[in-house]
C-alpha cells in the first residue's frame, strides 16, 4: 500500500474532493494492512483505527483471536492440573501393586514352607534303659 504512493490535489473541484477521499481510503487501507501485518505476528494488542463496517470487522477478528488465545491458555492449565493428578493416582497405584507383590511373595515363602516334608533326623534315637515301675 504504502508503495503506491498518494495522489496529488491539483484542484479544488470535484476532482479535488476525489481525490482527497481515494487517498484517506488508501490511508485506512495502509492502517489496516499495518494491523492485520502486527496480528499475523501474534501481536492481538494491536489497535484497529478507523470508521466503517471493515475496521469494526478487523477489531472484532482481534478480540475474537483474543478470546480464543485466553480459551486455550485455560485449557492448556485445566490439561496440565489433570495430568497432574493422573501421574499422582497413577504413581499411587504403582506403589499400591508394589506392596501387593511383595505381600504375595512373602506369603508364597511362606506356604512354600509350610508345604515342605518335615525334615527327618539322621541322628538315631538312644536306647532308653527300662527301670522298673513302682507299684
Amino acid at each position: 500500500m504504502s508503495a503506491m504512493g498518494r495522489l496529488p490535489q491539483v484542484t479544488n473541484d470535484e476532482v479535488g474532493t476525489l481525490t482527497t477521499n481515494v487517498n484517506r481510503v488508501l490511508d485506512d487501507l495502509e492502517s489496516l494492512t499495518a494491523g492485520a501485518q502486527a496480528v499475523a505476528r501474534g501481536d492481538l494488542s494491536v489497535a484497529i483505527v478507523g470508521a466503517g463496517e471493515l475496521p469494526d470487522a478487523f477489531r472484532s477478528m482481534v478480540e475474537q483471536l483474543h478470546e480464543v488465545v485466553l480459551q486455550i491458555r485455560e485449557t492448556s492449565i485445566g490439561l496440565a492440573t489433570a495430568a497432574s493428578e493422573i501421574h499422582a493416582a497413577t504413581s499411587e497405584q504403582e506403589r499400591a501393586a508394589d506392596r501387593q507383590s511383595a505381600g504375595m511373595r512373602s506369603l508364597g515363602q511362606v506356604m512354600t514352607r509350610w508345604r515342605a516334608p518335615p525334615r527327618r533326623s539322621r541322628v538315631r534315637p538312644r536306647a532308653c534303659s527300662r527301670t522298673p515301675r513302682a507299684r
